[in-house]
């Protein structure tokens, strides 16, 4: 564009200088001369992010890690990338943070609160995330412990929970002369508070039949949920009387203070491997049937979910199990249940077509869009809840996912995925040696997992390489403490 210096240019000169600029606003069009201004290139498309999405079609117009359409209804600036990282009421949690955990946003008495990690997953959600923000050059171990057979962690800021296999006082009556044991450790120094017999209750009050036996064959690997003051514990058997014979799933409630049992009972189920049991809103989940508990009291509800390589996912009034592998006809199942004075009952169920199915050992995770994120059959797969279709998916190994702050976190091999949530895309991957063996658990500001060699902790939002220790194994992280358990050792590490 031409600029006209008035202070120095002589009337002649504007003059001179006017008559150029209109000459170039002419044009010939070879009947006469028509103004430039009737002449309309397109115009450039607007991309506020610069990320090859126009605005129009961008659903995250900043590229904050926040939807649009989310950002307004907190009253966040949808171009303005810097309010998500933000603390407008100045609780100690961004404005991203404060969304996710569904806390309000300018209320600085109304903030996320650390959980214990209560079952597979850490929680009945099983999206594998812990309201911990880690600083990795504090990360220290405190103590080990040798066990044997050991199950996986649960844990809150009273104690650490856990099973093993150990020479049975009950040896005529047991597979071998093995009996499991569960644990009550203090978190900080790893001494034993009790330790519980837990199939002794079930053998002398249930077994007067010298012709039944019972094998029970140890804790299966994710056998804890604890839930306030109860452990909720499963074992997987059989059951064999002179007419006929049943696997089965043992399971006990136990006050988490005293170890004190407080009624065991079995579950028949029809073979395969008995998963994590479940408590949600007064509910005890577990493979083959509901128990509803009212007090000390607690009333198994016939048979929910009769499949057992699988664990249940709840939110709300909804309870989502995956039943079958490769079948759209058995493969997801959501269940809406209500409870009528004793009972907890399915009054309905549906299932969801075009899909691969779930990995066994594995569960579904709430998402934050109305979805849910499974992984099977090499896929992982974003499930639209209401409509029950498939919103992306992308090839991955049958471990089990996390999820975070709009970001879900996969295996491929020995590849870490951070994938947006929303759309399916990568966001970024770290490479390492070795496969990736076990699960992943987030924090705020980092996530960890395992090789068969260590286990290994990444900045959660950029993949960044930040700590590393030579054991690996099974994951559990609550209230400051990471946990890494194999069959025959466990390790504790202080994160603060």
């Amino acid at each position: 564009m031409m600029s006209l210096n008035y202070r120095k240019m002589t009337r002649n000169n504007i003059i001179a200088s006017l008559v150029l600029v209109s000459s170039f606003m002419l044009i010939s069009c070879g009947d006469g001369e028509r103004p430039l201004t009737n002449f309309n290139p397109s115009p450039p498309v607007a991309d506020f992010d610069h990320d090859g999405i126009p605005d129009k079609d961008d659903m995250d117009g900043d590229n904050d890690g926040l939807i649009d359409i989310d950002e307004r209804s907190v009253n966040l600036d949808p171009y303005n990338a810097a309010d998500a990282l933000e603390d407008n009421d100045n609780d100690g949690f961004n404005n991203t943070e404060e969304f996710y955990l569904n806390t309000q946003l300018d209320d600085p008495q109304d903030y996320p609160l650390a959980l214990p990690w209560n079952s597979f997953q850490g929680s009945d959600g099983r999206s594998g995330f812990n309201l911990q923000l880690v600083e990795p050059d504090r990360i220290s171990l405190l103590w080990t412990r040798e066990g044997n057979a050991m199950s996986a962690v649960v844990a809150n800021q009273s104690g650490v929970y856990f099973a093993e296999t150990k020479e049975s006082k009950f040896p005529l009556t047991m597979y071998g002369d093995n009996a499991t044991h569960l644990l009550r450790l203090t978190p900080k120094n790893g001494d034993i508070q009790w330790e519980t017999i837990v199939e002794s209750t079930y053998l002398n009050d249930e077994l007067g039949d010298n012709e039944t036996s019972v094998s029970i064959g140890g804790a299966y690997h994710h056998s804890l949920a604890l839930a306030d003051e109860t452990i909720y514990f499963g074992l997987g058997g059989s059951f064999n009387s002179p007419t006929q014979s049943f696997d089965a799933v043992f399971s006990t409630i136990i006050t988490s203070a005293t170890g004190e049992i407080n009624k065991s009972f079995v579950q028949f189920i029809s073979g395969g491997y008995p998963r994590a049991p479940t408590y949600s809103n007064g509910r005890y989940y577990l493979t083959g049937g509901i128990v509803s508990e009212y007090g000390t009291n607690a009333n198994v509800d016939g048979t929910l979910f009769p499949q057992t390589d699988w664990t249940p996912t709840v939110r709300d009034e909804a309870l989502f199990q995956c039943t079958g592998l490769d079948n759209p006809e058995t493969g997801l199942t959501k269940s809406n249940i209500t409870e009528d004075t004793d009972k907890t009952r399915v009054y309905s169920e549906t299932t969801l077509a075009n899909w691969d199915g779930c990995a066994i050992g594995t569960a579904p995770v709430i998402g934050h869009f109305n979805n849910l994120i499974t992984v099977g059959n090499g896929k992982l797969s974003s499930i639209e809840l209401e409509n029950r279709s498939i919103l992306w998916q992308l090839p991955v190994s049958n471990v089990q996912p996390s999820i975070a702050f709009g970001k879900v976190y996969a295996a491929l091999e020995n590849k870490l995925l951070s994938v947006n949530e929303y759309s399916g895309d990568i966001i970024w991957e770290y490479e390492d040696m070795g496969d990736i063996s076990s699960n992943i658990i987030v924090t705020r500001n980092m996530l960890f997992f395992s090789t068969p060699t260590q286990t290994i902790g990444l900045d959660s939002e950029t993949g960044e390489y930040l700590w590393s220790v030579a054991y690996s194994g099974e994951l559990t992280l609550s209230h400051g403490m990471l946990y890494i358990q194999q069959r025959d050792l466990l390790l504790a590490y202080s994160l603060n």
